[in-house]
């Protein structure tokens, strides 16, 4: 099969995209950063072709009102989950 980019291509038009859009709405790395959690040295990398957590980038596709493009790749199903809500385990008590 022969691919369209390799992975290391694909995480840096990524990363440019992100960029592109990032500013077109006139918002600052470091304000993105804080947004969605992370330093603004992980957001730098993103945008120079680098990973970040695969939450990290749902949250920069949010942020930047792209979070459309997921769209195709999810079931139609539509939850009421906290996006950012942690979950733990439930513990329970030995008895």
């Amino acid at each position: 099969m022969d691919w369209l980019y390799t992975d290391v291509e694909y995480m840096a038009l990524l990363g440019e995209r992100v960029k592109e859009h990032r500013v077109k709405r006139n918002i600052s790395q470091a304000d993105l950063a804080k947004l969605i959690g992370v330093s603004t040295k992980t957001m730098s990398l993103f945008e120079n072709g680098k990973g970040v957590h695969l939450i990290y980038f749902i949250r920069i596709l949010r942020q930047l009102d792209l979070d459309y493009v997921l769209v195709d790749l999810l079931p139609n199903i539509k939850n009421e989950i906290d996006p950012y809500e942690k979950t733990k385990p439930n513990k329970q008590r030995a008895s």
